[in-house]
This record gives C-alpha cells, sequence and structure tokens, in this order.
C-alpha cells in the first residue's frame, strides 16, 4: 500500500502542547520550505498568536484568539493547496502573546521550492 498523498505531497500530523512564549514547531530542512495545510490551537485565555518562517512573521497568520466559552481558538480546516509556508530552509516557530497553555495541532507538508 502506498503513502497517503494530497497535491502531490504527504501531509504530517504533529500535535501542539505549549507554555512557552515561541516554540520551533517544525524543524528547519535544507532546501525546503515547511506548508501549513491545517491548524487548530487552543488557549485558556484571549491571547495574540502568530506563525512564523523563522523569525519573520506569516503574512496574515497572526490570529487575535477570543474567548468563547472560556476557551479561545483558531481552527484552519486542512486545506490540499495550503495556507502559507515558509521561506526556503526555515524552520516553522508558534509564539504567543502569554507562556499560558496552547494545545492544538498542525497539518503540515515538507514541499520542494
Amino acid at each position: 500500500m502506498g503513502k497517503f498523498t494530497v497535491a502531490g505531497y504527504e501531509p504530517i500530523y504533529l500535535a501542539i502542547n505549549t507554555a512557552a512564549a515561541s516554540t520551533e514547531l517544525v524543524a528547519a530542512v535544507t532546501g525546503k520550505r515547511i506548508r501549513v495545510i491545517g491548524f487548530y490551537l487552543t488557549s485558556d485565555i484571549a491571547q495574540v498568536v502568530s506563525l512564523l518562517s523563522a523569525t519573520t512573521e506569516l503574512a496574515s497568520f497572526r490570529f487575535s484568539l477570543l474567548t468563547s466559552g472560556g476557551l479561545a481558538h483558531i481552527n484552519l480546516q486542512p486545506n490540499a493547496i495550503g495556507y502559507t509556508q515558509t521561506a526556503l530552509s526555515e524552520a516553522l516557530n508558534l509564539t504567543q502573546a502569554s507562556t499560558n497553555n496552547a494545545d492544538g495541532f498542525l497539518v503540515y507538508a515538507v514541499v520542494d521550492e
């Protein structure tokens, strides 16, 4: 049985559980980009979170998590084309305005230039 692929690349699932202000989600891969296919994150408090290519904030990937019923969250349903990607040979990082616990998942792929 072959590998599961979407739009020609293999999606990878990563659980997120962090209380750090900055977290490396996916390490840099030389000559490759990290493409975000899906993303879900919850937090106990309202706060701002961002996805970054190394230290550069990805365009349109700064989110204000607002509390709704006591839980703040962002939900990007898996998208075969992808939402955004890092620069070549750069890690995908997450920053949050606080050091409060944040949990969720990331679906990503390592893609060529």
